[in-house]
């Protein structure tokens, strides 16, 4: 399914929202990177393919010009080739190509982005800047990937294995509320990189 909100076209805002079963966002690459397979790439990818820019806060803009500034693939082009607007108050300069600054009101500079743009602009995480957005009715999609893991829990618990399972059923309930049910993997069932020594 396309990222583009349906009717006519017009400038759109679509957060892409990386999540574990018990609901972890933050520093989603813990839990997620296991699972960002060849199909995970290509839909990514694919959302990319309608927008004309991206955005970003400040922390996840050093994340993915860490992770994808000198990486190749469909997402990676795709991302590289973008242009990139951060919303800091503290980074003075950019180093990830075609990167540019957003500097002052947060949702004011974004609004002016996207009524400026002939397309989409993509946002990734739960983070300030996307809670800022949701607030001010710039975000026209969310999606929701759901990660078959539980995440959360303190950092003892680093050398414990995250228990995964796999998914069974998927039933929408016209509430808006998705029923995930799945069975409990354990051992050599959880698929390989799926413990937190293992995350990248």
């Amino acid at each position: 399914m396309s990222a583009r909100p349906s009717g006519p076209a017009r400038p759109y805002l679509v957060a892409t929202v990386l999540t574990s079963l018990d609901g972890q966002v933050d520093e989603p690459m813990r839990f997620a990177g296991p699972y960002f397979d060849a199909d995970a790439q290509d839909e990514a990818a694919q959302i990319l393919d309608d927008c004309v820019g991206v955005l970003f806060g400040r922390r996840t803009y050093d994340a993915f010009a860490g992770a994808w500034s000198g990486a190749s693939g469909a997402f990676a082009d795709r991302i590289n080739a973008l242009p990139k607007y951060v919303v800091s108050a503290t980074l003075d300069r950019t180093q990830w190509s075609n990167s540019h600054l957003l500097s002052g009101d947060a949702a004011g500079a974004v609004a002016a982005l996207k009524q400026r743009s002939a397309g989409g602009l993509a946002v990734y995480g739960l983070g300030r800047l996307t809670r800022t957005l949701l607030t001010h009715g710039l975000v026209d999609r969310v999606r929701f990937n759901v990660h078959p893991v539980l995440a959360g829990g303190p950092p003892a618990d680093a050398g414990l294995p995250l228990e995964a399972f796999a998914l069974q059923a998927v039933r929408a309930r016209a509430s808006g509320v998705v029923v995930l049910d799945y069975t409990a993997r354990s051992g050599s069932d959880r698929p390989v990189g799926v413990r937190p020594q293992d995350r990248p």
